[in-house]
């Protein structure tokens, strides 16, 4: 049944009261109507906040994006940085094996050696920008192949340098300089020679340096004293043992501090210049022994040794 109501109008100052019928279903459609236009208006003005909303983190991501972009640019230019200083670094390694008298890796080799599976980092495969997702992962390929780069001139040099301080070591132990700090005047060689006593030809296992007595004698390498004692012929002598058989000999000098077990460098003093033992005047006798077997000290002497500081 659609009923109907009577609506009325009462104006305040008494006018005309006016009337009119509305039928239930109008009642109906009004009050459906109010709802769907605020529905619409709640509506429209969610959508306008949400648009709004979007709008600006769409240019906060924009902002963020440019400012990647910036990093990354300044990534790949440090990237470049680094790879030149590697290759310089490379070359260094280079000239250290040289040194070391290793042979250079070739290209070939070094390639395998820094070989392997390159790196793509995860966050490239998340990016919505495809250039910016290839720089990135570019990027990160390249860091990977320098940090191998590194590892292995780090390898090669760790092994030029052991190689290195072998030699040095062996080096610092070979007789090299004359126990002398002058050119003093060399009174006898090595070799067969008329003995300045009887007269006679005998060999001379060493070299004779004539200088004043007291005049200080230094080591020619560095090593191991074994003996420090006094001899019947070859006076008051020092004995230094340099390894792998070499061994040096100071003779008819006039004191020495030093004991056996010491250690000493090339050019530490080891005693001084005397006329001691079978000798006809002050001056210092050397020799220089491998295995026992007595060499010419001057094949080996290849310059004098530098006065320490304060003499």
């Amino acid at each position: 049944m659609n009923r109907r109501y009577r609506v009325m109008l009462v104006p305040e100052d008494g006018g005309e009261i006016r009337s009119f019928h509305v039928r239930r279903s109008w009642i109906r459609w009004v009050v459906v109507g109010l709802c769907c236009c605020m529905l619409s208006l709640f509506s429209g003005a969610w959508m306008f906040s949400l648009h709004q909303k979007s709008r600006s983190q769409v240019a906060a991501l924009e902002r963020e994006n440019r400012g990647l972009l910036d990093h990354v640019a300044e990534v790949a230019q440090r990237l470049d940085q680094i790879a030149t200083k590697v290759a310089q670094s490379e070359e260094k390694e280079r000239e250290a094996r040289l040194l070391a008298g290793l042979d250079p890796i070739d290209q070939e080799s070094r390639r395998l050696g820094v070989g392997g599976p390159l790196l793509v980092d995860p966050i490239a495969d998340e990016m919505h920008t495809p250039g910016l997702a290839f720089e990135v992962e570019d990027q990160t390929r390249r860091l990977d192949e320098l940090e191998r780069r590194v590892a292995f001139q780090r390898r090669s040099f760790k092994e030029a340098i052991a190689l290195l301080t072998t030699r040095r070591d062996k080096l610092d132990r070979t007789p090299t300089i004359s126990p002398l700090k002058d050119l003093h005047a060399l009174s006898s060689g090595y070799g067969w020679r008329e003995d300045p006593f009887t007269g006679e030809e005998a060999f001379h296992y060493g070299i004779d340096m004539r200088a004043p007595e007291g005049t200080p004698v230094y080591a020619s390498a560095a090593g191991t004293v074994v003996a420090v004692e006094a001899k019947r012929d070859y006076g008051l002598t020092v004995v230094v043992d340099h390894g792998d058989g070499v061994e040096t000999r100071y003779a008819h000098l006039s004191a020495s501090d030093l004991e056996p077990g010491a250690s000493v460098s090339r050019g530490d003093v080891i005693g001084e210049v005397g006329n001691s033992g079978r000798s006809t005047g002050p001056h210092v006798h050397y020799e220089v022994r491998i295995d026992g077997v007595a060499q010419n000290p001057t094949h080996y002497i290849v310059t004098p040794p530098s006065a320490p500081a304060g003499e």
